[in-house]
């Protein structure tokens, strides 16, 4: 009997639109009989996608159906979003299923199998997954929302360039995270998105950012260097605060010398890692920004005669034994309490109040806490009796009843031909 050299291929659409295929090369009538049987008693023993990602003889798995990462143990994302004040919360973009989640012990590897591509990484979808060391994100993905990783044990993170939308705090306080990649797409650094993300060495911050968030990478305290593009316009507060050991700035708004950043004539940041004696301030800062300068090696401090302003902590070094101050005027000064803002996992915000420091202008240097009190008594910061302050000549009552500044009237010292 001759044998047909047609080509079956025999299909059904399930729930996902996803194509079940089975292709058959000379099938006989009774083989073709019991495909048929077997695609028919798949579909009625509920082999559809509520219960796989895809059921194919030919092929590979669709694209953005399933997630990749490398855990100590089997983790427990909230992959539809988490909300702390409605337990039946789910994130509208997230309207996949999960077809199953497997881990190997052994291996360590993870991976969760959906039902169609993921689109969105959801508000604290990885939360608090403390096991979770690093994470494959699917290219389908272009959005990754609110504290979506934040308290996590990442490792490291390659946010693929699909992504072009990230939440605030996405990577807050993932204490682990030594290496991430940002998308080449990216145009704002959002809110506090590796806020303290303490063991972080190096980021490269890409050319299309045009914007850096508030307290955007503060306290990163492993970086070393810093490049600003030049596709930046703005930098927001506190962006690179308690950054203690970075050693260089490069890119725009640097200065010459790569010890600080100088935008429209504010102080953002400052190199806290370099090895320095004493630094000059160059003239045209008019503005130290909030807990800027924090550089324990330096022990003198020249400030230019155009500062007008010294925000909270803005000089906060504990070997400063000396400042020139050029300034004819006071500059204004901040002190007492503080607020310490934080993003929570879940998305949600508050406010922590620190206790009340009563130091001047923010020049805070060598002390030992005591608590609260007045100068020389029990409870205050003890100061050091060699610290001087060097003001212009014929400005000293100015300073010694400005605000901030009178506290440090026993050490002023008046400069000859100024």
């Amino acid at each position: 009997m001759k044998k047909s050299n047609t080509e079956i291929t025999i299909g059904f659409v399930a729930e996902s639109a996803e194509h079940t295929l089975i292709k058959a090369n000379d099938l006989s009538k009774a083989s073709l009989f019991w495909v048929v049987f077997l695609i028919v008693m798949g579909t009625i023993l509920g082999i559809s996608s509520s219960h796989a990602s895809k059921i194919s003889l030919a092929g590979s798995p669709i694209e953005g159906t399933t997630i990749e990462y490398t855990a100590s143990e089997k983790i427990s994302p909230k992959l539809w979003g988490f909300d702390p004040y409605d337990s039946k919360y789910k994130d509208p973009d997230c309207d996949f299923k999960v077809v199953s989640h497997t881990y190997d012990r052994t291996t360590g590897h993870g991976t969760i199998v959906l039902n169609k591509p993921i689109k969105v990484i959801a508000v604290g979808a990885f939360a608090r997954c403390e096991a979770l060391t690093s994470i494959t994100i699917p290219s389908s993905v272009s959005t990754i929302k609110e504290g979506a990783f934040t308290c996590s044990g990442l490792e490291r993170i390659d946010i693929p360039n699909t992504v072009t939308n990230i939440g605030r705090g996405a990577l807050m306080r993932c204490r682990q995270l030594k290496e991430v990649k940002l998308p080449s797409n990216l145009t704002i650094i959002p809110t506090q998105l590796l806020y303290h993300c303490e063991s972080l060495q190096h980021i490269t911050i890409p050319e299309s950012v045009t914007e850096i968030g508030y307290m955007a990478l503060f306290g990163c305290k492993s970086l070393k260097h810093i490049h600003i593009p030049n596709s930046v316009n703005n930098i927001g507060a506190n962006a690179f605060v308690w950054c203690d050991n970075v050693e260089a700035f490069t890119g725009k708004y640097a200065t010459a010398d790569g010890c600080a950043l100088i935008k429209d004539g504010d102080l953002l940041a400052f190199a806290n890692g370099r090895v320095l004696d004493s630094y000059t301030i160059p003239n045209e800062v008019t503005k130290i920004c909030d807990c800027t300068i924090r550089n324990n090696y330096i022990s003198s401090i020249t400030l230019g005669k155009n500062i007008t302003y010294i925000g909270h902590q803005g000089i906060s070094c504990d070997n400063l034994k000396t400042v020139y101050c050029n300034a004819t005027t006071p500059p204004t000064t901040t002190e007492g309490s503080y607020h310490r803002h934080h993003l929570e996992p879940d998305g949600d915000e508050y406010f922590e109040s620190a206790p009340e420091l009563h130091m001047c202008l923010a020049i805070y240097y060598t002390y030992s806490w005591r608590g609260l009190g007045d100068k020389g008594q029990t409870g205050h910061p003890y100061y050091d009796e060699e610290f001087t302050i060097y003001i212009p000549q014929g400005t000293i009552e100015q300073y010694k009843s400005a605000e901030g500044w009178c506290k440090y009237s026993d050490s002023f010292i008046e400069m000859s031909g100024n």
